[in-house]
């Protein structure tokens, strides 16, 4: 009976610390759906560019330290307050464990190709902080957004992010 009281207060003391430090999950998900629609929106403005980044795609699959990652513009990266990247850091980094449940939806790579296994286990040791912005410039057609640069933000939710 004492541990249960000992258990329940350190609990209520953990609640009371965390929620500052974090918000709660309402705040998180309305940031992380806040993240969606701008990443939606800036993507918007490019009328040719590849429906495929309006998805999440996994970056270095076939290494041992795969991202999950958006593609944002250079231009309009640059262009973004910190708190709007922070918002756009919230909706990566929230993608991480759907891309860990269906890997070859978000590499192109067929399921059964030879490199499968490989990206199977890689992809299987992604943590939450296994993701990334890839900032980029639009190619001449207009229809693709370079790797020019990895952005890698702290992670709203964990304040261990690298």
């Amino acid at each position: 009976m004492r541990l249960m009281a000992t258990l329940s207060g350190i609990l209520l003391i953990v609640v009371f610390l965390l929620i500052p430090c974090f918000g709660t999950s309402e705040d998180l998900s309305q940031k992380i759906k806040e993240g969606r629609d701008l990443h939606l929106k800036i993507l918007a403005r490019y009328k040719s560019i590849e429906k495929s980044y309006h998805e999440p795609f996994i970056h270095g699959a076939a290494t041992s330290n795969p991202l999950c990652c958006i593609a944002v513009p250079l231009k309009d990266w640059e262009s973004l307050a910190d708190e709007k990247k922070q918002t756009l850091a919230a909706y990566a980094a929230s993608l991480v464990n759907e891309v860990k449940a269906n890997p070859f939806k978000y590499t192109g790579i067929n399921p059964n190709a030879p490199a499968a296994k490989v990206i199977r286990a890689n992809v299987a040791k992604m943590t939450d902080n296994s993701w990334g912005i890839m900032a980029g410039n639009i190619t001449p057609n207009g229809r693709d957004i370079t790797s020019d640069k990895k952005e890698i933000l702290t992670d709203p939710r964990n304040s261990n992010h690298p």
